[in-house]
């Protein structure tokens, strides 16, 4: 009878014993998921970080006075007191009668078939009193 009781209790003792191991590998399991996804939120917190710097960089760049007087340059032809503009027209690009041939000066006209090295040579020579 005693050896009876004995092989309970070791049968009871085994089956808490798998009970135990089973129950620690599903919670090194969920450890190990937990783990892997902070690993991804926190690389899509650096990408977030990284992106939001670089609009920073934009938005400060977009709203600085330099960027305003580059597109007025660009866009409106207006220019510094005392600074020159420089049209360098492309042997392709020629100026038809409907557009605005007023913005060019008569003088580009001149020197358009000449060769760029001219054109260059011209431009670094000229004598303005």
């Amino acid at each position: 009878m005693i050896k009876k009781n004995v092989k309970i209790l070791l049968g009871i003792e085994f089956l808490i014993a798998v009970y135990m191991i089973a129950t620690l590998a599903r919670s090194e399991y969920n450890s190990n998921q937990i783990e892997r996804y902070i690993v991804q939120l926190e690389s899509e917190n650096m990408q977030i970080v990284q992106e939001n710097e670089e609009l920073r960089a934009d938005f400060e760049y977009y709203t600085s006075p330099q960027y305003r007087e580059k597109m007025a340059k660009q866009n409106q032809g207006k220019v510094n007191p005392g600074e020159k503009v420089l049209v360098l027209l492309d042997e392709k690009n020629e100026i038809g009668e409907d557009s605005e041939q007023s913005l060019v000066p008569d003088k580009v006209f001149e020197h358009k078939n000449l060769p760029q090295w001219k054109k260059w040579l011209k431009y670094f020579t000229r004598i303005d009193v």
